[in-house]
């Protein structure tokens, strides 16, 4: 009996001592996939010089010799004329004035041909750094830093930012890119600065993730780390983050760039991350190694951002950062109710989504300007003040859906853009006018002016207003675009020729939105 039990007892503890086997650690290449970015960039600018006769333009400005400073500035200006950008260096000495600087700044802001610019920093002492970069103009915020862009990031549901911060934005396409799931996993954001830890945390959250901040006061930092899904490490201390720490199977996103000595290199020094790379191996799946895994991410995002804000410019749609959320999956789960003879009713006071399913890297590019019709609709149909946002969904069919972000119901659904538009315009055979027939209206010349129902925000309808503007100054001979007038009582929109004014004006063209009206013209 002794015996069987002192056999019992060492058998417990052989199985005490097992541990599991190690788990083989993938390093995400952010190498490659920068360059897979930058192609689609190239290929997104050439689309839009092929369309519309717009260059991407960036501008940055280096002031003083820091030999640092001069080589990233040099990176960016390499990567954006590879895509095929046009580029302003502006390179200023030391000993600048403040006033001088901010009149460069201006310089800039005024420039058709620029469409994100960027401050290279640290700055002199003695320029105010925040001032300066106040002074960049929301539309040609190429970092994504200015307070109404962070706003818009951290709003649910309202507009998008017109720029992302590069470095979460590349930590995210890293994510994505590699196959990672976030929507509810434990993610732990080591930092919390305004650069990196806060905005990748809210973009983190906004994916479903459940986002832990931990900070340099966080008790107990251990615990956190130790039930993380995905750590993204962002403290600036070189290799503070052990493997011991780590999850079994979690994903690393190494932000951290810091120079250990290493007599062993000629340079005197050698890069490491937040995270001791050599201690995850075993225990994270994948790590971003450093350098070549984060860093290369930047650049790309800045190129992303500038491409974006030349898209913004002429009126078209950013091309999204986020490739899929939990509402995408209710297309494939659920039936689509067809349209009856009268149309579609969409609900008018519901947070909806138009989601659409890309087969491919090309397709999620063209996704967005092919969407842009249907979201307006969606817009027109429900009297909302913003269109719905878009959402996208990896599949090899091609579907377009309209989807309720409450219920998770899809309201309505089509194999394309063109049949779900018809189902969606039967809705609008109910209002007062009918859209006229595409091509019917012909312009006479002479003063013309553009009339909208505005129930919304007024800055939204007057960018919406820009196509439908530019369209009948194209076909009318006028020498500059007709003006837009606003009225809040009005529910449609109209080209009126105007008499002494435009109360007094021949009503040309009248339907229920401006997309209606513009497809009259075509």
């Amino acid at each position: 009996v002794v015996a069987l039990g002192l056999s019992k007892l060492l058998r417990g503890k052989a199985e005490a001592r097992q541990v599991p086997p190690p788990i083989e650690t993938k390093a995400i290449d952010g190498k490659a996939i920068a360059a897979e970015v930058r192609g689609e960039i190239k290929k997104g600018t050439a689309e839009l010089k092929a369309a519309h006769n717009i260059t991407p333009g960036l501008a940055v400005i280096l002031v003083g010799s820091r030999k640092d400073s001069q080589s990233y500035v040099r990176n960016k200006k390499k990567a954006a004329e590879e895509v095929g950008f046009h580029t302003v260096d502006i390179v200023l000495p030391e000993t600048v004035s403040q006033q001088e600087l901010l009149s460069e700044l201006e310089k800039l802001n005024s420039d058709p041909k620029v469409h994100s610019i960027l401050v290279q920093l640290p700055l002199p002492e003695h320029i105010d750094s925040a001032l300066v970069l106040s002074k960049i103009r929301v539309d040609k915020d190429a970092d994504g830093f200015s307070a109404e862009n962070v706003g818009n990031l951290c709003m649910k549901g309202g507009f998008p930012p017109l720029a992302v911060p590069c470095t979460p934005a590349g930590c995210v396409e890293l994510l994505q890119r590699s196959n990672v799931e976030v929507a509810g996993k434990n993610v732990v954001v080591l930092g919390r600065s305004n650069i990196v830890g806060m905005p990748v945390s809210q973009i983190l959250q906004s994916m479903d993730a459940t986002v832990t901040v931990c900070h340099s006061r966080t008790k107990d930092m251990l615990s956190y780390l130790r039930n993380a899904d995905i750590v993204i490490a962002a403290l600036g201390k070189a290799e503070y983050v052990r493997g011991e720490w780590l999850k079994p199977g979690c994903v690393v996103i190494d932000v951290g760039i810091n120079a250990v000595d290493d007599a062993t290199k000629k340079a005197g020094y050698r890069l490491v991350g937040d995270v001791n790379f050599a201690e995850a191996q075993g225990v994270a799946s994948q790590i971003t190694p450093v350098p070549g895994g984060v860093g290369p991410m930047t650049i790309a995002m800045l190129l992303k951002n500038t491409l974006n804000l030349a898209r913004h410019s002429i009126h078209l749609p950013r091309i999204p950062l986020r490739r899929q959320v939990s509402p995408a999956s209710a297309v494939a789960a659920q039936p689509a109710p067809v349209a009856s003879q009268g149309g579609m009713e969409l609900p008018k006071n519901e947070p909806l989504t138009v989601v659409m399913c890309c087969k491919d890297a090309e397709s999620i590019w063209k996704a967005p300007e092919q969407a842009e019709a249907i979201r307006r609709k969606v817009q027109e149909l429900t009297k909302s003040k913003m269109p719905p946002p878009l959402t996208l969904e990896t599949s090899n069919e091609p579907a377009v859906s309209v989807v309720s972000l409450e219920t998770k119901q899809v309201l309505c659904s089509a194999a394309s853009t063109a049949e779900l538009l018809t189902i969606l315009s039967a809705a609008s055979t109910s209002a007062t006018q009918a859209p006229p027939t595409n091509g019917h209206v012909k312009l006479p010349k002479g003063h013309l002016a553009v009339v909208a129902g505005c129930n919304g925000d007024i800055w939204e309808v007057a960018i919406q207003a820009g196509r439908l503007r530019e369209k009948i100054k194209e076909l009318s001979g006028m020498t500059s675009l007709p003006p837009l007038v606003m009225d809040r009582e009005k529910n449609d929109v109209s080209i009126v020729k105007m008499g002494k004014d435009v109360a007094h004006g021949e009503v040309i063209c009248s339907a229920p939105g401006l997309a209606d009206v513009l497809a009259a013209l075509c």
